[in-house]
């Protein structure tokens, strides 16, 4: 707090406190709870937690208080009475102010100025026989006057006990002990009006493993009978009325809905006191639109740990004869079993805490902020988050991870903060210790709390939990509090740890191998050999407690195969190479060998990789056939005359990998190529593609040109799922070739055309086809004349003997010479 506050300001809070001096020793009840414990038999005990306002003329604390249990609230059942008396050394005072107020802040008539609370709690034993329904309570004149209950009424303090159930119709006894309520987290009843502020009434033990429901419930005035409640104030900040908010544009409207959970109606168990609100909804631009903001009240309950987190915005100064800053509230905590038998939780007791919030104005103190987290390694995987009432981390098991929670005031940062800082303590009220019995003797980790009393004390974390952790959450309930004068700022926060499976190994092949296709999952590889290494992804450290230091921390690394081939002889290491032939896995089991992991924690991670091996394409392929230029001869390959031009019949005979292997023959290319001319000189003449064809056409090769000609075949492996383009990821193409020759013809000087398909006809060779033939016999008469010779003519009506031609060929050169025909032959 930045400056104490005027005396007279003071006086006017007692007042609201005391709820005026008529009331003396009847309205001073602040709350209370009923615990109780199994002990045998029959037999339970019960305590009594009892809260009373200090004010000056106040009531002493009762000297025993008397409980009474039935089985029904009509008085047709049973009843059981019994007396509790104080518990030694559990008189305590309230710590609601700073250090130096603290000290006037007792129960006695010089504190009126800064009245504080009283707890007294009383133990007794009771019988209690099964029963499907005990209620056991205790009742005391009478509730003081607050803002939100109209009414007087008796104080009534209740637990239940349900000790039998009846499971598929068996009566079932049930020895049942009540949740505990944490005997440090009582609420200082003052909270700050405008300030966020979290109170919970969370259980700090519950003996017998039960599921804990919590909710917020009504206050009771006598068995089975509530008290009821009063209505919430209008015309006040914390009023609603629904009405037209100014426009955006014209012709819009903008319609402020209140909803039923805004003030003009009736407090609730859900809302029991005055609260800010907030707007969730857009106001829209769109001419002739009605659009709504829904106005929702700053007060949030979280069931899962019974706390509830709200921001009071009504303080009502100079209130001498009523307590209307004064609110009830009830926690409440519900608790269910799963009996043998039934796979059904059963409804096994209850419990409650009333108790008052009080609503004062704090001249500018604010309760401390959001505690602000870090985690200083990300690989340790803890993701922490916030939330209003709650910090949750989430921690991998296995893994080392060091979490920071530091805590601050938002009065120390403020643009104009107290000279002297606000010193934070922070403490923590559930039971047990933080080290010894939530974090296990740091089995689950260490905490440490630094700098408490300062202004950023820091809550530190290491942990590194066994593999048998998983699943479990720990709830470490704090209270922070400042030491703003006279009245401190307190927020209550749990963080909340969850403890989840980490599984952190990770075996990868080496990139930048060339036998590997780039981008293909599960890893594949082109034959050849594979770098595998292993990996954990966690810190690569572990905490020593003895020596109070944190040490790198060592592995050990064994592959196995799972099916496949390939796996080297030593697969101790952390990188292996392996020659598989197959699609083979290998699977890898890394173990810390420092902390758990060496103590047998069940650390150890198992990772696999799986590696493809493409097929093995050989490519092949024949030539059955070749088709000359005139009728389809005898096959004429390498060395074989035949008569150019050749058309060759090509047949693939390369495997098509399967279906099911993943795999697809892309690439194809057929290409000629002419090495030697006809007289056999070498040629450098490219290759020329003449087909993408996995089988070409018949007439797809056709060769005219005498010479050497390479015939060749590629195609590769590719990975199915796609088209066959040039970026799809596939192995180094292979290749198969043949080699032909087409002979070099030269006009021949006889024929014989007897239709043997021999020598029947006069050729010419192809530069010269197509050109005009002019034949002659030997007195120089010329007997045929062709324009466009085709290689037809087979002497013809002419007798044999010496003819002489002269040849004109397309390009206009002209040749002349003489052949013989002789049919005979």
């Amino acid at each position: 707090m930045k400056k104490t506050l005027h005396f007279f300001t003071l006086l006017l809070v007692a007042c609201c406190l005391l709820g005026g001096l008529q009331s003396a020793y009847a309205s001073h009840i602040q709350g209370g709870q009923i615990t109780y414990r199994y002990v045998t038999g029959d037999t339970y005990e019960v305590t009594v937690s009892f809260y009373r306002d200090c004010s000056p003329g106040a009531a002493p604390v009762p000297g025993n208080v008397d409980i009474t249990a039935v089985s029904s609230c009509n008085g047709s059942g049973t009843t059981v009475r019994a007396t509790l008396l104080p518990v030694v050394g559990t008189l305590t005072i309230g710590q609601g102010y700073c250090p130096s107020i603290q000290v006037l802040a007792t129960c006695n008539p010089g504190s009126s100025q800064y009245p504080n609370y009283e707890k007294q709690d009383y133990r007794g034993t009771i019988n209690l026989p099964p029963a499907p329904n005990w209620i056991i309570s205790h009742q005391s004149c009478c509730r003081p006057s607050t803002a939100n209950i109209p009414t007087q009424d008796d104080f009534r303090f209740e637990a239940t006990l349900n000790n039998q159930v009846s499971v598929n119709g068996v009566l079932t006894r049930v020895n049942n002990s009540s949740p505990l309520f944490s005997s440090r987290d009582f609420p200082v009843p003052f909270v700050l009006v405008n300030q966020r502020t979290s109170i919970n009434f969370t259980a700090a033990s519950e003996a017998d493993g039960d599921s804990l429901v919590y909710e917020l419930d009504r206050p009771l005035a006598n068995c089975g009978e509530f008290n009821p409640y009063s209505a919430r104030p209008t015309g006040t900040s914390s009023g609603c009325v629904t009405r037209i908010l100014p426009p955006r544009a014209p012709n819009t409207v903008c319609l402020l809905d209140c909803g039923p959970n805004v003030g003009g109606a009736d407090y609730t168990a859900n809302l029991p006191l005055p609260v800010a609100n907030d707007t969730v909804g857009v106001c829209g631009t769109v001419a002739g639109t009605a659009y709504t903001r829904t106005v929702v009240p700053r007060f949030s309950f979280n069931p899962r740990i019974g706390e509830f987190t709200f921001t009071p915005n009504l303080f009502r100064p100079g209130t001498t004869t009523q307590g209307l800053n004064k609110y009830v509230v009830v926690g409440k905590i519900t608790e269910y079993r799963r009996l043998p038998g039934s796979n059904r939780r059963y409804r096994v007791g209850s419990v409650r805490r009333d108790f008052l919030v009080i609503i004062i104005d704090g001249a500018g103190n604010q309760v401390p902020s959001t505690p602000v987290i870090t985690v200083p390694d990300p690989l340790s995987g803890a993701v922490p988050v916030n939330r209003p009432d709650t910090t949750l981390i989430r921690i991998n098991t296995c893994n080392y991870a060091q979490v920071r929670v530091l805590f601050t005031d938002p009065n120390n940062t403020a643009a104009t903060p107290p000279a002297a800082r606000q010193n934070l303590t922070v403490t923590y009220t559930g039971t047990g210790t933080i080290n010894g019995d939530l974090l296990q003797g740091g089995d689950v980790g260490v905490y440490t709390l630094l700098r408490n009393g300062t202004p950023t004390p820091e809550a530190r974390f290491y942990f590194q939990p066994g593999a048998f952790f998983a699943g479990q959450v720990i709830r470490i309930p704090l209270r922070i509090e400042d030491d703003a004068c006279p009245i401190k700022g307190v927020q209550t926060r749990v963080i909340e740890i969850r403890i989840v499976e980490g599984r952190t190994a990770q075996a990868v092949a080496a990139g930048g191998q060339s036998n590997v296709l780039p981008g293909v999952v599960p890893t594949t590889i082109c034959g050849g050999t594979l770098n595998l290494t292993g990996n954990v992804l966690r810190p690569d450290s572990v905490r020593q407690l003895a020596a109070n230091r944190t040490v790198l921390q060592t592995y050990g690394f064994q592959w196995t195969q799972v099916r496949g081939n390939g796996l080297p002889t030593v697969s101790n290491g952390q990188n292996i190479t392996v020659s598989p032939t197959i699609t083979s896995r290998y699977r890898l089991r890394i173990t810390p060998l420092q902390g758990f992991g060496a103590n047998g924690g069940g650390c150890g991670d198992t990772t696999s990789i799986l590696v493809r091996v493409a097929p093995t394409v050989v490519n092949a392929f024949t030539i059955p056939s070749v088709i000359s230029g005139r009728n389809n001869s005898q096959v004429t390959i390498s060395g074989q005359t035949a008569v150019p031009p050749l058309t060759f019949v090509l047949s693939n005979t390369t495997p098509q990998p399967s279906v099911t292997s993943g795999f697809q023959l892309c690439g194809i290319s057929w290409t000629y190529q002419r090495v030697k001319d006809g007289s056999g000189n070498l040629l450098a003449s490219a290759p020329v593609e003449f087909s993408t064809d996995y089988q070409p056409a018949e007439t797809a090769l056709k060769l005219s040109l005498g010479g050497e000609y390479v015939i060749r075949l590629t195609s590769n492996v590719a990975v199915r799922g796609g088209a066959c383009t040039t970026n799809a990821p596939s192995c180094p193409a292979t290749m198969a070739q043949r080699i032909v020759i087409v002979p070099e013809l030269s006009v021949p000087n006889i024929i014989t055309p007897n239709n043997d398909n021999l020598n029947d006809v006069f050729v010419l060779p192809v530069a010269q086809r197509g050109g005009k033939l002019e034949l002659y016999n030997r007195w120089g008469r010329k007997v045929q004349e062709y324009a466009n010779y085709q290689n037809t003519w087979a002497g013809g009506d002419q007798p044999d003997g010496v003819y002489y031609y002269y040849i004109t060929d397309p390009s206009g050169n002209k040749t002349k010479g003489w052949v013989e025909v002789r049919r005979g032959l």
